[in-house]
């Protein structure tokens, strides 16, 4: 398609998160959506949008270092914006939603790294139970910074590729990677890199078919 989706966390007192669109075949800009509201937000944050299959838009994440944004969604093209039931946001846990697999089109996927235990998960949102289930898929992962992860939806199966530092930046670590199709399909595959130090930050890129 060519409409590109942006959110962003911002200072201000009275505007927290805002999303906004680009057409990218005529160059226009949609019109910006409050999200939240007066939450003055302080601090580094970390936002996390997705398009279910079904066409509903969802954002994850925490604004700033004392806001949580919980988890929102959109029915109506980004228009207007629902609080739904959060998996627990946590300031410094870091998320990547994903479109996911599940048999229902608007359920959809996180990929949560989890500060207090050390641990990765696949966190499944169940849109019409407003519920999530959680399966584990790595221990021992001391990311140290948010952006030693990262996470993107392969075509057109619909798979996650994840990449992840099993170590603090400083210390010596290995990038460590799974390819997941689901609660039953968790891959860990060939570390990309072993025995590096000084990572300090990290992105991953599937080549997607012609």
């Amino acid at each position: 398609g060519t409409t590109i989706h942006v959110v962003r966390g911002t200072s201000s007192a009275t505007i927290a998160v805002q999303y906004r669109t680009l057409d990218t075949n005529t160059d226009t800009l949609g019109t910006t959506r409050t999200i939240i509201a007066n939450q003055s937000p302080t601090g580094y944050g970390t936002l996390s949008l997705t398009k279910a299959r079904n066409g509903n838009l969802l954002l994850i994440g925490f604004n700033g270092t004392n806001v949580s944004v919980g988890l929102q969604r959109s029915v109506d093209a980004g228009v207007n914006w629902v609080s739904l039931t959060s998996p627990g946001v946590v300031n410094g846990d870091r998320y990547d939603l994903h479109p996911g697999t599940e048999t229902d089109t608007a359920d959809i996927w996180c990929v949560q790294f989890r500060l207090g235990t050390f641990s990765l998960h696949l966190l499944i949102y169940d849109d019409s139970a407003d519920t999530w289930s959680t399966t584990d898929i790595a221990n021992s992962i001391n990311l140290n910074l948010a952006d030693l992860m990262a996470s993107a939806t392969r075509l057109p199966d619909g798979y996650v590729i994840l990449v992840a530092s099993d170590a603090g930046w400083s210390t010596v670590h290995n990038i460590r990677c799974w390819e997941i199709g689901g609660a039953a399909s968790i891959v860990a595959k060939t570390n990309v890199i072993t025995g590096v130090q000084y990572i300090q930050g990290m992105h991953v890129m599937v080549s997607q078919p012609d």
